[in-house]
């Protein structure tokens, strides 16, 4: 079987990374809602307080989790599966980071 095209690679990586975006945006809006503030003003009163390290963190792990699912599928693409486990890295380096300030979660 001919390998598909790397224009329908391109695409399947592209509506890997719209859920994820998606996942993202639907929790912004869930946490504003509960401290009933527009979506803008929850992210920018909460970008450098120790509040948003959690958040981050839980960004990271739905990316991650995410990104598990796509790998562990065997009929995805080898090429999307390659994606998810870029994010993946990407992911842990930027725990990483997190980890090595100073910062009280």
């Amino acid at each position: 079987m001919a390998r598909p095209r790397k224009k329908d690679d391109e695409k399947r990586t592209h509506i890997f990374h719209l859920a994820l975006n998606k996942r993202e945006e639907a929790r912004h809006v869930r946490h504003a809602r509960r401290l009933k503030v527009t979506r803008s003003e929850y992210l920018q009163d909460h970008i450098n307080s120790p509040g948003s390290l959690k958040i981050e963190l839980h960004q990271m792990l739905d990316e991650v989790s995410l990104a598990a699912q796509v790998i562990k599928d065997s009929d995805i693409d080898a090429f999307i599966r390659e994606e998810a486990a870029f994010s993946l890295k990407r992911a842990a380096q930027r725990l990483l980071e997190l980890l090595s300030h100073d910062r009280k979660i």
